[in-house]
């Protein structure tokens, strides 16, 4: 069995629940920072972060998430 990688991101609510929806990973995580209208989604999943993001490629309006995917020890919460 491939091990789990556990990834954070950011992105609004709606955005994050639709691909939550669609990709069903493994293990969710959400907070929601006083400071800003984005909540932190971690996920635990085995597939590699490069699938992760071509399949939120496939949603609309996915651009926080996959400027700000990282796994959880690399994660900053800043966009790239």
């Amino acid at each position: 069995m491939a091990k789990a990688e556990t990834l954070k991101n950011q992105e609004e609510l709606h955005d994050v629940a639709v691909f939550l929806q669609n990709f069903r990973p493994r293990m969710v995580a959400i907070d929601c920072p006083s400071d800003t209208c984005d909540v932190e989604c971690v996920i635990e999943t085995v597939a590699e972060i490069d699938e992760v993001i071509s399949f939120m490629e496939m949603q609309p309006d996915s651009h926080v998430m996959i400027d700000t995917i990282k796994p959880i020890n690399e994660y900053t919460g800043e966009r790239v």
